[in-house]
C-alpha cells in the first residue's frame, strides 16, 4: 500500500491541491484523470488501512487492490446533492468491500475444511489407490517442506494407502500423535497447493 502511495504521489498535479474531494469527484467523472485519482488516494488511503484492520485474512495486496478499485467506483458514483462528504461515502464503500471479501474467504475456508475432512474419510476407506502412481513426484515435492522424520514417514505410508491406524501401529505412536502430525503437515504442505 505504501509503494502504491509513493508511486501515485509522483503523478499528482499541484494545481488540484486546493480542491475538495467532493469537487474532485465532479471533475473525475468527466475526465477520469489519473492525477485527480492519485490526489484523492493520498487523502483516503489511511481510511482504507483503518477499515481493513477490522477484518482478518486480507493481504496487503488485497487491501491495495480493493482500495484502488473501490476508490475509482466511489469517485464516479459519489453524489453530493444530499450534502454528504466523500470521505464518509468512501468509508462505507471500502468497509462493505472488505466485509464482503472476508465473508467470502470464511465461506471458502469452511468449504475447504469440509472437503478436507471428507477427503480424509475417503483416504481411510482406501479411495485414492490410483494416487500412488505419482508417488515419486509427490514425495519429491513433500521432501522440500522441511519435514521431521515422523512426518516424512507418515507421508510415505499415507501415499502407500495405509490408514491412520495402521500408520500409528507401524510408527509405534498413538492416534493422537498421528493427528498432531497431520495438523502439522497441513500447515507445512499447504503452500505446495498454490
Amino acid at each position: 500500500m505504501n509503494d502504491t502511495l509513493k508511486m501515485l504521489k509522483t503523478i499528482i498535479d499541484t494545481k488540484h491541491q486546493k480542491l475538495t474531494n467532493e469537487e474532485i469527484s465532479i471533475e473525475y467523472k468527466d475526465s477520469l484523470s489519473p492525477a485527480l485519482f492519485a490526489l484523492v488516494f493520498t487523502r483516503v488511503y489511511k481510511i482504507a488501512i483503518q477499515q481493513s484492520q477490522k477484518f482478518f485474512g486480507l493481504t496487503e495486496a488485497d487491501i491495495c487492490s480493493f482500495t484502488l478499485e473501490k476508490l475509482d467506483l466511489a469517485l464516479i458514483m459519489f453524489d453530493d446533492s444530499n450534502g454528504s462528504k466523500f470521505s464518509t461515502f468512501f468509508t462505507h464503500v471500502i468497509y462493505n468491500k472488505f466485509r464482503e471479501e472476508t465473508e467470502s474467504l470464511s465461506c471458502h475456508k469452511r468449504k475447504v475444511i469440509f472437503n478436507c475432512n471428507s477427503y480424509d474419510k475417503m483416504v481411510e476407506d482406501g479411495f485414492d489407490k490410483e494416487f500412488t502412481e505419482d508417488y515419486s513426484l509427490i514425495m519429491e515435492a513433500v521432501k522440500s517442506c522441511n519435514l521431521t522424520d515422523k512426518e516424512l514417514a507418515f507421508c510415505e505410508l499415507a501415499v502407500d494407502t495405509y490408514t491412520n491406524t495402521d500408520i500409528a501401529n507401524i510408527l509405534n505412536v498413538s492416534k493422537m500423535t498421528i493427528s498432531n502430525i497431520r495438523k502439522s503437515l497441513k500447515t507445512k504442505i499447504l503452500p505446495l497447493c498454490y
